[in-house]
């Protein structure tokens, strides 16, 4: 019960609910596999206003850090090939970051199991984001550490990073990422802008 408060408070944007619910789960089950889950989306709704952390190997064989896009918004995408949602959003999302591409960047997370169904669906939408991917079949899908680790639940779930790499959101949609790529870089513009009248 506790469980699916917190996932109610949670999906309806209560994240001081969400939390508290997820904490008292955690304390009071502490063994169980839902307390587990639980550490992790206590994790992410922390997240907001600090330092992200987040490495992970490529599905073409790199590694990557964010820490390597400082300077640039950085748009977190958790998503899977079966994941209708996603798959809903994926052309605004897609417009909305070829408009801001000179400013942000995406990086995706996938939880598939099947390697052949990332790579053809890429192939097929075109996607040329990095694309976090375990080489460890058991590593995969919901297994995926990062996803365990920030108790990921819901697909799509995307994130935006600050180009000082600090975290402002972990709940935006397509529709609204637009909005939250300007208020998010405006302040950012005009604290790195130059004073009038200094050097070019």
């Amino acid at each position: 019960m506790l469980a699916a408060a917190a996932r109610t408070c949670e999906l309806s944007g209560l994240s001081d609910d969400a939390r508290s619910c997820y904490t008292l789960l955690i304390t009071k089950f502490k063994e169980t596999p839902e307390a587990q889950q639980a550490e992790g989306v206590v994790r992410r709704l922390q997240l907001k206003g600090k330092t992200l952390e987040f490495t992970g190997p490529t599905i073409d064989g790199g590694d990557l850090n964010i820490a390597s896009y400082k300077g640039k918004m950085v748009v977190i995408v958790f998503w899977a090939t079966h994941a209708r949602p996603f798959i809903d959003q994926l052309p605004k999302l897609t417009a909305t970051m070829k408009k801001y591409e000179k400013y942000a960047t995406v990086v995706g997370v996938n939880l598939d199991a099947d390697e052949g169904a990332v790579e053809a669906f890429v192939e097929e939408t075109k996607l040329t984001w990095p694309q976090i991917f375990s080489p460890n079949r058991a590593l995969r899908g919901w297994n995926s550490p990062l996803a365990v680790h920030y108790g990921i639940n819901t697909l799509p779930t995307i994130w935006l990073v600050d180009p000082n790499g600090i975290v402002t959101d972990t709940s935006i949609n397509a529709e609204n990422l637009e909005t939250r790529l300007r208020e998010v870089y405006l302040p950012f513009l005009k604290a790195t802008a130059k004073p009038a009248g200094g050097a070019n």
